[in-house]
Order: C-alpha cells, then sequence, then structure tokens
C-alpha cells in the first residue's frame, strides 16, 4: 500500500535559468551620495591611492571633504574599484 512514485518534471533543452537578452546591472561605482560622502577623508584617499596612485591622491588631499568626494567620484569611475566589504574573500 505504498504511494506512487512521484512524477517529477523533466528540464527540457530548450529551458534556460535566465533569458538570452537578460541584461546584468550595471557595474557598482563608488558616488559622493552612495559612498564617498559617507566615509572619512583618510579613506577617500586610500581609495584613490589604490585605485590610481599616491600621487593623484595628493593632488586631492587639500579639499574640503565635498570637493575631494566629487574628485574622487571622478577618478574612480571605471576603476572596478571596490571597498573591502564588498570585495569577495
Amino acid at each position: 500500500m505504498g504511494l506512487p512514485p512521484i512524477a517529477w518534471p523533466q528540464p527540457s533543452s530548450r529551458s534556460r535559468a535566465f533569458p538570452p537578452t537578460a541584461a546584468l546591472p550595471p557595474p557598482w561605482q563608488p558616488t559622493v551620495a552612495g559612498y564617498l560622502g559617507r566615509v572619512p577623508k583618510p579613506l577617500i584617499l586610500a581609495a584613490v591611492t589604490e585605485a590610481k596612485s599616491k600621487a593623484a591622491a595628493d593632488n586631492i588631499v587639500t579639499l574640503k571633504k565635498g570637493n575631494m568626494a566629487s574628485h574622487a567620484a571622478a577618478l574612480l569611475n571605471g576603476t572596478g574599484w571596490l571597498p573591502a566589504m564588498l570585495r569577495a574573500a
């Protein structure tokens, strides 16, 4: 008096997890509103130093935080730099 076997659906060769036209979201970018305006100046300088160079960071070291964050966002744009908390372990 057992139960009948369960008929699980079989995957077809045409089924896909994502449609072929599915677009990936754009990569994360450090922006003034999203990151650079919320962290202290030493972290902004460290990000620019890591992504660009010490000379690039030295060029913005005397700016006030708002201007520093804006310049850093422009410098970091397109570099792929991520804060440590977002990097894969």
